[in-house]
């Protein structure tokens, strides 16, 4: 594993040298690329000028914004001029809040930190402070030019950080229909049906047990396709849904499957059975 930043957490005058390392494993889909539907061939993005209709190689490119009808083009001391106003070189703890007080529509990528040379006291000493307040330092952290907001938090015995959206990027739930009482009015024998339903699906949060089967699905259609000379396998049935239902017995007959499966003897989830596939090019998707 490789870091992707080094720097130092400040927490007051208190400074620890760290590191910091992705936690999260980027998934690769199924390398797909675009085709012409007529006669297969791929299709290839290019860059043309809308004046001239001609392709701009990528050593005349820029990026501007337009202003007042005006368009602004910006040049590298324009990028770094701007970055002079973000934090540098470390994860500036602003403020420490309540553990469990951070909506979680804000958390968005974790990473591990690594005590730096010489950091291990300190990156112990903000670990043991953390756990033993129950609190979670709200930091900035500027990570490749830009600066973002970040969740410090304790895992066993590692320091985490989380980056978080700003609160201009979470949308308002503006003009959702969210019913505070359902018509007719749920009754008190159906919320106990559904706590007793809950209760018999109850189980012990296992990451691993849970995966996406998706790419190694279509990869399978893939094949099937192949083999077939592109034809398409005839599609299976599926059970059309209910025009109405009654949630009572819909409850009763949850109820009883959940705790027929309690009864049986305990033993790991299996994944979906899907075909193996001869090779698992999973890469990320391309359009050209």
């Amino acid at each position: 594993m490789r870091s992707i930043w080094n720097g130092h957490i400040a927490f007051g005058l208190v400074l620890v040298p760290v590191a910091l390392y992705p936690a999260e494993s980027s998934h690769k889909e199924l390398e797909l690329h675009m085709h012409d539907r007529r006669d297969g061939a791929r299709i290839r993005y290019a860059r043309i000028n809308e004046s001239t209709g001609e392709e701009v190689p990528w050593a005349e490119i820029v990026k501007g914004h337009d202003v007042d009808g005006k368009t602004v083009m910006l040049t590298p001391e324009d990028f770094e001029e701007a970055g002079r106003s973000i934090v540098k070189g470390g994860i500036e703890i602003v403020e420490f809040v309540e553990e469990g007080s951070i909506d979680p529509l804000y958390f968005e990528r974790p990473y591990y930190i690594e005590p730096g040379k010489k950091g291990d006291r300190g990156y112990v000493l903000l670990r043991e402070a953390l756990k033993k307040s129950g609190r979670i330092g709200i930091a900035k952290v500027a990570i490749r030019s830009r600066e973002n907001l970040g969740a410090l938090m304790v895992q066993g015995d590692m320091l985490v950080l989380i980056l978080m959206r700003f609160a201009e990027e979470i949308r308002a739930p503006e003009g959702l229909n969210i019913p505070k009482e359902a018509k007719p009015p749920v009754t008190a024998k159906e919320v106990q049906l559904a706590e007793k339903l809950l209760e018999g699906m109850r189980g012990k949060w296992d990451p691993k047990q849970f995966h996406d089967n998706y790419d190694e699905a279509l990869l399978h259609v893939i094949h099937q396709r192949a083999r077939s000379g592109g034809k398409r396998p005839s599609p299976r049935a599926e059970e059309a849904p209910p025009a109405s239902y009654n949630i009572m017995d819909l409850l009763q007959k949850s109820v009883a499957h959940a705790g027929s499966r309690s009864e049986r003897p305990a033993r790991g989830r299996r994944r979906a059975a899907t075909p193996k596939p001869r090779s698992n090019p999973r890469t990320k998707r391309k359009a050209g």
